[in-house]
């Protein structure tokens, strides 16, 4: 609880210090991260949350919205420019995602290869579940590592994506329900390849949760 209180402290500080802008449009970011020009994150906006399944078993799938428009721009603005304002938003329409109480034991971010955050030096599926976690008071587990780095998945096929990160991912023992978080899902490949890794090392059950999930089903 005393640290809990000392990051708001922190935060309401670097708030005043150095307030964070919206990428899109510049304006000064509330306290409650939303942008009061862009009205982001979008308000009338229904987060996804579907029911899915494959041979392993159900699974739930939650997002902030579609990957277009608006939610794409602060993806952008997040994943390769590393805007802070476009995370602290993208982090609060990811946490209002989620239904109030939690069922699960921890989150989980899909990692990116040692080579590619050290060149980048930062780590998006890590600040994501991060701040998701001070949201709703979950802890992080670093369970899950990449063991073989991958070529970028995006364009390609879905057979195409299954085959490059399959065994890519290795998870150490864990237990429980757990959730996986990741910028945004396309085919649901690294996903699913993340899922049996997790169940493999003995996790009752893994989920997923996205700043943004393109219209395509996977």
């Amino acid at each position: 609880m005393a640290t809990e209180l000392l990051l708001r402290v922190w935060s309401d500080l670097l708030d005043c210090l150095a307030p964070l802008a919206c990428p899109l449009c510049g304006g000064r970011l509330t306290a409650d991260s939303r942008c009061p020009g862009c009205d982001l994150p979008p308000a009338a906006e229904e987060p996804l949350r579907q029911l899915r399944g494959d041979r392993e078993g159900l699974f739930l799938v939650f997002a902030a919205g579609p990957y277009e428009r608006q939610l794409r721009e602060l993806v952008h603005a997040w994943k390769f420019r590393g805007d802070p304002g476009a995370a602290r938003l993208l982090a609060r329409a990811a946490a209002q995602a989620l239904p109030d109480g939690s069922p699960w034991e921890a989150l989980v971010p899909v990692p990116g290869h040692p080579r590619r955050v050290r060149e980048r030096g930062w780590e998006p599926a890590g600040e994501l579940a991060a701040a998701v976690g001070r949201a709703h008071g979950l802890p992080v587990r670093r369970t899950l590592s990449r063991v073989r780095d991958t070529p970028p998945l995006t364009g390609r096929a879905a057979h195409e994506r299954r085959r490059l990160v399959r065994d890519a991912f290795r998870s150490r023992p864990t237990v429980g329900r757990l959730l996986v978080v990741d910028d945004v899902v396309t085919t649901g490949s690294t996903f699913r390849a993340c899922r049996r890794a997790l169940l493999a090392a003995g996790a009752d059950a893994a989920d997923l949760l996205v700043a943004a999930a393109t219209p395509r089903r996977f």
